[in-house]
C-alpha cells in the first residue's frame, strides 16, 4: 500500500480509502497515525511530541 494513494478523484483508481471503506481522506490520515503511534509504543520509540 505504500505506493498506493490515500484518495484519488479519478473513480478507477485503487485507493487506500477505497480498500478500508471509509469515505474520508481524513479518516484515512487518522487511522495511519494512530497505527504508527501504537507501533511507537509498542516498540518504546519517541515520545507523544512527535
Amino acid at each position: 500500500m505504500r505506493d498506493m494513494p490515500i484518495d484519488s478523484s479519478d473513480d478507477s483508481v485503487m485507493t487506500i480509502r477505497k480498500v478500508i471503506g471509509v469515505k474520508s481522506e481524513k479518516t484515512v490520515r487518522n487511522r495511519r497515525n494512530e497505527a504508527y503511534q501504537l507501533i511507537r509504543e509498542a516498540l518504546s520509540i519517541g515520545d507523544n511530541d512527535d
